[in-house]
């Protein structure tokens, strides 16, 4: 049965409702993976400006800036050499960061910088970068958590050469970066493809009936047939390959996700309070 249309305003909410859903979503993702509001969002626009030269090489940067909201300006300088200069800018704990790594290297021999003193310390630096903005106590308690600085009493001392992700994270964000970027790929395709069989590749089997308490027990069964069904899958995808050096050609791959253990996460965040 066709689905009855939307009227003006019901388009709008339904619109609406759709950018919160892919907001909140990538809030999510970005605050796991420690990025900066600023470095998602320039990312987001260069990623808007190569898709929409992607689809149409010929389209003009007035049909560009148009479609993506972006400044001409930078769409035309976009095009010209396929990035925007200065997009990228440093943020201010990425700043404060690099005048400390200068102070370790070339101010003090032993690497230890003073916490306090007007001038060549930890606290000179976060008010030349940060007065007003954010209190010392707040950079030091983030560049603690992103375990990058030693603390030594009177004094701290750099224990990476850059400010990055958190190390033990390192590798989980790559896994979670490639899955998205993946995703994005199947569903661009998705929308796309007109044959039925083609469409059917992105399905959700879920239910709004299981209590929490069935969880548990509901979890490995579900993770026994996924894992069924990854053994099935690589066979077909080891039967096809040819003998050539992995990497040769682009990964054509499956990828299966669970969703909806709200509880585990809301415990994890209980714990992490606590500490």
């Amino acid at each position: 049965m066709k689905s009855p249309s939307l009227n003006h305003t019901e388009q709008q909410e339904m619109h609406l409702t759709i950018v919160r859903l892919v907001g909140a979503a990538f809030a999510q993702i970005t605050r796991n993976l420690d990025i900066g509001s600023g470095e998602l969002i320039a990312a987001f626009k260069e990623g808007l400006l190569q898709s929409a030269f992607r689809d149409n090489p010929r389209a003009t940067v007035a049909e560009v800036s148009l479609q993506t909201g972006i400044d001409r300006r930078h769409v035309s300088e976009f095009k010209k050499k396929k990035s925007i200069p200065g997009l990228y800018k440093q943020t201010r704990l990425g700043l404060i960061w690099q005048e400390l790594k200068w102070l370790a290297q070339n101010r003090y021999t032993d690497g230890k910088i003073p916490k306090k003193g007007s001038t060549h310390s930890f606290e000179s630096v976060c008010k030349a970068y940060a007065n007003g903005s954010y209190t010392h106590t707040a950079i030091y308690n983030e560049l603690c958590r992103r375990k990058v600085i030693r603390d030594h009493g009177d004094s701290i001392s750099l224990c990476q050469n850059h400010l990055g992700m958190i190390e033990d994270k390192e590798e989980y964000n790559k896994i979670v970066a490639l899955l998205l970027a993946r995703l994005a790929q199947s569903l661009t395709l998705n929308s796309r493809v007109t044959e039925n069989q083609d469409k059917n590749f992105i399905r959700t089997v879920y239910s709004s009936q299981i209590p929490e308490y069935k969880m548990d027990a509901l979890h490995p069964l579900v993770h026994k047939t996924l894992q069924r069904h990854f053994e099935e899958i690589n066979k077909l995808l080891s039967a096809h390959e040819i003998d050539v050096r992995p990497g040769t050609f682009t990964p054509y791959g499956v990828s299966f996700f669970e969703f909806g253990r709200q509880h585990i996460l809301d415990n994890l965040a209980w714990d992490r309070d606590d500490d």
